[in-house]
């Protein structure tokens, strides 16, 4: 009889990562099977409430926000993708904060698959531990993958982009325009245009 686990793997319909390409890697590396490497299937409650917006906007957040508190933010970013993974390995190229910090201006904190302003946080309870995301999950920012490592992406500045984190873990949902999950969306005559131009680099503190 099959575990509860193993059935939840199964109902996953291979969002991100199936049951099979994790065991496939295990074997490779001659390691067992890791728990909690397998995406768990799209979270309900669509229709819950939404908290109350950070930012109303890209303005508003740079306005409210000290450009040392954007950097070491871009930067905890780089050191999660310099990570070395369960499945993607050890990546060559070494992303810094700068990177990451003209990746997020370029885009003006909007997401590159739905147009989302996600430059919020994830959420907190009030024991500094995680919170449910979900309902605002189009709001929150994320360093994005156009092509996932585990797919033989790279961490190259050309392969990279700002995602909110709803859309980075759930590629099926990427619709641009999408106002569900806390989506902010500017209007038609303030819509961005991404650009390739950085803002002015300033030493880290």
């Amino acid at each position: 009889m099959e575990s509860a686990e193993h059935n939840r793997i199964e109902a996953n319909t291979a969002e991100r990562v199936s049951y099979e390409q994790v065991a496939d890697r295990a074997r490779q590396l001659k390691r067992p099977i890791p728990k909690g490497r397998i995406a768990s299937p799209l979270p309900s409650g669509a229709n819950a409430e939404i908290p109350e917006v950070v930012y109303t906007s890209w303005e508003d957040f740079l306005e409210r926000t000290p450009d040392r508190d954007i950097r070491t933010w871009c930067s905890r970013k780089a050191q999660s993708a310099n990570r070395e993974r369960f499945m993607s390995g050890k990546q060559e190229h070494r992303l810094t904060a700068q990177q990451v910090y003209d990746v997020l201006f370029s885009s003006q904190g909007r997401c590159d698959y739905c147009g989302s302003l996600c430059v919020e946080r994830r959420p907190s309870g009030l024991n500094g531990r995680p919170a449910k995301w979900e309902n605002v999950g189009r709001r929150i920012g994320s360093l994005g993958h156009k092509t996932a490592l585990m797919n033989g992406g790279t961490n190259d500045i050309s392969n990279l982009c700002w995602s909110c984190l709803w859309c980075n873990v759930w590629p099926s949902e990427r619709v641009m325009g999408a106002t569900d999950r806390g989506g902010i969306q500017a209007n038609v005559s303030q819509r961005f245009t991404p650009t390739l131009t950085s803002p002015p680099q300033e030493p880290m503190s």
